[in-house]
């Protein structure tokens, strides 16, 4: 699932007088700026919806310093890729003080109410989990923000056009990792595969 951000700022977010009302409690009377750039395009890595309100987890603009993505109100965002990954499960955590809660990640994240507060404090087993669940979601589908396409090398071999990588390479996901330089580039395998199914 990929998300496109439209607004960054609490006060200027199109809500109705109650989601304006549950911004100001998530971010204070203060905080206004969110660290989210306009027109970025975003990776969703877990979904919630507690008390009525969605929320996508993202690898913010402080990402990765912050080592765990943060969760934004949906009214940020605009959905363009609403394909969910292969590896999201959905966990109902129930009715609390809050409200019902539902959440939509990777299995170790929906099963374990307590594996994202982990996360956030530094666990080394959560950031582990998450680490290589990031990569397989960052590669799963086509990313908008990514313009350069690895080329197609021979059978089974790409080549990246950063830094004359070669590389063998069966992968039909929407995205590849040059092992070189390390760049993420749109695979051309799998519009290749797309237009074949």
């Amino acid at each position: 699932m990929i998300v496109r951000c439209t607004c960054n700022d609490v006060r200027k977010v199109k809500s109705s007088s109650d989601l304006g009302q549950e911004l100001k409690g998530w971010f204070g009377p203060g905080t206004h700026s969110l660290d989210l750039r306009i027109g970025a395009f975003y990776v969703v890595y877990a979904v919630e919806l507690t008390r009525g309100w969605v929320r996508y987890f993202v690898a913010d603009e402080n990402y990765p310093s912050t080592f765990y993505p943060s969760g934004y109100f949906a009214a940020f965002f605009e959905v363009v890729d609403p394909r969910v990954s292969r590896c999201w499960t959905m966990q109902w955590r129930g009715v609390n003080k809050t409200g019902s809660e539902v959440v939509l990640s990777f299995e170790e994240w929906a099963a374990d109410s307590a594996f994202y507060e982990q996360l956030v404090d530094g666990g080394y087993e959560e950031g582990c989990t998450f680490r290589d669940r990031k990569e397989f979601m960052d590669l799963e589908f086509p990313n908008p923000s990514i313009v350069d396409d690895a080329e197609v090398f021979g059978e089974g071999w790409l080549l990246c056009p950063k830094c004359d990588e070669e590389w063998e390479s069966h992968s039909v996901e929407g995205m590849v990792r040059c092992p070189k330089c390390m760049a993420l580039l749109s695979n051309p395998r799998f519009r290749l595969s797309c237009s074949t199914n």
